[in-house]
């Protein structure tokens, strides 16, 4: 087994090193997750039978590279030159993750094993095949391998089980829309909808072509020859200028008019099969036509189609901005970013990307730069809708989801230069400078239309992805401007005194919760709060330091008033506007100079009376503890308020008082 082992090990760290450098990382789907597996399976071999117990597989990313290094040159010259760390860093962080279950999964597995061994012939579980799926990372190829060494089996059928019910308890109660719910309506239709919304955002002759109805259980499953008003359902068109959500873009909104007293309102578009499908609801009056007015359940209703322009708008200026801040991420962090998802809607644009480490405040700072110089030079966005895909990703600069399956025609978006001109010489190192990226989504027409753009937020999605959020226009105007009141904020509050510094303190913390700001600002000041913090904390602890003095100096008096039985003293005194710590380090010192004593403090500070009583050891043995002493004076102290309350007199209340 340790031959085996070592000749797994060298195989998988080859598959692991080439597929990293070609952009790939380890996750929980796709060829993510295969990756995972390879991983977790070398691993599992090192540490059952190399006697391997922290990560190792990095450290064999350098000999794949001198070994194979002069064949494939990418392996050193990837990534800035940086490729070998690069790779190393993300199997270290994904090798050290595994282990730190390993252990543990073994053990798990061993138990199991004996357990099959003499229960169940030879079959282990397939709930805790999940367990160690689920629980400890074991791929459930891992644990057949695992089996298979000892001679054992899997039940893969309740394995198979056992994660359809975690994925159902996933989905929860999640409504999702079947593409089959509209089977029917594709079988009759046999066309595509046409989409004019890149140019226009409203049609005057679009034409119904099929109403479909939402039930009870929230599917679209029949097709009626009207819409009642309030009833919600789904409309196909001929031509529309509403954008289906695809790409990381969201779906338009709108409405869909027919005549002057019939509207439907569009609160969500989707495309199945090439029909674009417009879901919402009626309102005014209902939306159909006779029976016999339609032609093979088709419709033929002229209706007036238009967008929510302004909410389209934003949409598309944080689309664009997203291009242009995906070129601006690979120009500031490196080759090796590779967008992970994205959500571009009329708020915000959403980006996530593989990259090892937080994203530090300088680099966050020139992201920012870069995005905002290329909006400001109201570069042109070239489109072309028909390219072939072979041919584009020819172009050095061209950027494509890693992963996706694109057709063999696509649509190409450019920022800033022309698309014939890069497919006509496509190695141009002058093209690095613009971003160019496989595209169906809608966009601005000069990067000048997108005004602004600030990032609001970085933080980590997962192991090796990170996730970016910026905003634009005038949304990005006002995280600006809250920008400049936090800086105002924090200026006042440096020259604010001891006593109204926690105050300035307190508005700044609710100032920053309350409202957005730019992410590289908050890091900036970040530093100041922190600085403002340490001063009031240092302030606090010198007016405490300064008013214990204060009471302390009044122990004098208090001794010189005391009351002696025998030689005890018995030491009374209000100490006005003395916190409890204040109160106890008089007590202290009262005690330890009066050698023998039963002392009892009173302090009104901040509209509350504390009383703290304290005894010398030798008072306590006598049987005289301060414990009782306060209960006693509490106890008088409700009875005569109640007393106050039910009538006792006016002197009550004023003995009480006084």
């Amino acid at each position: 087994m340790k031959d085996i082992a070592y000749r797994v090990i060298a195989d998988h760290i080859r598959t692991l090193t080439f597929a990293l450098t070609d952009g790939a990382v380890p996750s929980n789907e796709g060829r993510g997750f295969v990756l995972r597996r390879i991983l977790r399976r070398a691993v599992r071999y090192g540490r059952q039978y190399l006697g391997t117990r922290e990560p190792f597989m990095c450290n064999l990313v350098p000999a794949v590279a001198e070994a194979m290094g002069i064949a494939f040159p990418e392996l050193n010259k990837a990534h800035g030159g940086k490729n070998v760390e690069h790779v190393a860093d993300l199997i270290r962080d994904e090798e050290a993750s595994f282990i730190k279950t390993l252990d543990r999964g073994i053990a798990l597995f061993n138990e199991a094993a004996e357990y099959a061994r003499t229960h169940h012939r030879g079959r282990i579980g397939g709930e805790d095949a999940f367990k160690l799926h689920d629980t400890f990372g074991f791929p459930i190829d891992l644990t057949e391998l695992m089996a298979e060494e000892q001679g054992l089996t899997v039940d893969i059928g309740e394995y198979e089980r056992r994660m359809e019910e975690a994925k159902e308890r996933a989905r929860g109660s999640r409504e999702e829309f079947k593409n089959d719910d509209l089977a029917f309506v594709l079988q009759q239709f046999g066309g595509t909808t046409k989409f004019v919304g890149y140019h226009c955002l409203a049609v005057e002759d679009s034409q119904i072509r099929f109403i479909l109805e939402k039930d009870e259980s929230g599917r679209y499953g029949s097709a009626p020859s009207r819409l009642d008003s309030g009833k919600e359902g789904a409309l196909v068109l001929d031509r529309t200028p509403f954008y289906a959500v695809k790409g990381g873009q969201v779906a338009d909104t709108g409405l869909i008019s027919v005549g002057a007293n019939s509207v439907f309102r569009v609160t969500d578009t989707i495309e199945v099969a090439g029909t674009i499908v417009h879901l919402g609801a009626c309102e005014k009056q209902p939306i159909g036509c006779e029976p016999w007015e339609m032609s093979s359940g088709i419709m033929s209703i002229k209706c007036f189609a238009t967008v929510d322009i302004g909410r389209r708008q934003s949409i598309m200026f944080n689309h664009t901005a997203t291009h242009i801040m995906n070129w601006a991420l690979r120009e500031v962090l490196g080759d090796h970013v590779q967008q992970k998802g994205s959500l571009v809607d009329d708020e915000k644009t959403r980006f996530d990307l593989s990259h090892n480490a937080a994203i530090t405040e300088v680099e966050l700072a020139k992201i920012e730069s870069l995005t905002n110089e290329q909006i400001g030079r109201d570069l042109p966005v070239y489109t072309e809708n028909e390219v072939d895909q072979s041919q584009a990703r020819h172009i050095n600069t061209l950027r494509a989801v890693f992963g996706e399956k694109y057709p063999e025609k696509v649509r190409v978006v450019s920022v800033g230069a022309p698309i014939n001109e890069m497919l006509a010489d496509p190695k141009n190192a002058k093209w690095m400078g613009y971003s160019v990226e496989f595209c169906g989504g809608t966009h601005v027409k000069r990067t000048s239309e997108i005004g602004r753009f600030r990032l609001v937020e970085e933080s980590a999605v997962s192991k090796g992805v990170r996730r970016v959020v910026g905003v634009t226009g005038e949304h990005a105007q006002r995280v600006d401007n809250h920008a400049t009141t936090l800086a105002r904020l924090l200026k006042d509050a440096g020259h604010a005194d001891a006593v109204a510094l926690p105050q300035r303190i307190a508005e700044i913390t609710a100032f920053i919760n309350e409202n957005e700001l730019p992410v590289v600002e908050k890091m900036r000041m970040r530093a100041d709060i922190m600085n403002l913090q340490d001063k009031a904390k240092k302030a606090q602890k010198e007016a405490a330091k300064s008013g214990t003095a204060e009471v302390i100096s009044h122990v004098d008096d208090l001794l010189t008033g005391a009351i002696k039985a025998g030689n005890i003293s018995i030491i009374c005194g209000h100490l006005s506007g003395a916190t409890p710590d204040q109160l106890r380090a008089a007590a202290d010192s009262l005690r330890a100079r009066a050698g023998s004593a039963a002392v009892l403090l009173a302090s009104d500070e901040g509209g509350k009376v504390t009383l703290l009583a304290a005894m010398t050891p030798d008072v306590v043995q006598k049987g005289v503890k301060a414990g009782d002493l306060i209960k006693e004076i509490a106890g008088r102290r409700r009875q005569r308020r109640w007393q106050a309350g039910h009538g006792a007199g006016r002197g009550a209340g004023c003995g009480e008082n006084r």
